[in-house]
């Protein structure tokens, strides 16, 4: 941890202390408009809203990291899509295009 950071984050109050470290991230990549993926790291979402591309179809799969399975759960998306997700953290969306 640097210096500034560890001054910082210890003239908070136990209040903030608490909430900055309650923080969780999401993080999203692609492939060109090959395949793309969200991964919500400590978010426990029960879904997920995701934008595709409306000029090709995707499969969509969730990835359960805690039960390492892969499950195809929408064929055939483009556009705003919502995904049922199982509400665990770590989990993550795959969008992958359809020949």
């Amino acid at each position: 941890m640097s210096r500034r950071f560890s001054e910082s984050f210890l003239s908070m109050g136990q209040t903030e202390r608490d909430l900055y470290l309650m923080v969780s991230f999401s993080f999203a990549g692609h492939a060109g408009e090959e395949a793309y993926l969200w991964y919500k790291d400590s978010q426990c979402c029960a879904q997920a809203e995701i934008q595709l591309p409306d000029t090709h179809t995707y499969r969509i799969e969730v990835i359960d990291t805690w039960e390492m399975t892969i499950k195809t759960v929408c064929t055939g998306a483009h556009g705003t899509c919502r995904i049922d997700l199982p509400g665990k953290p770590f989990m993550a969306v795959l969008a992958r295009r359809e020949a």
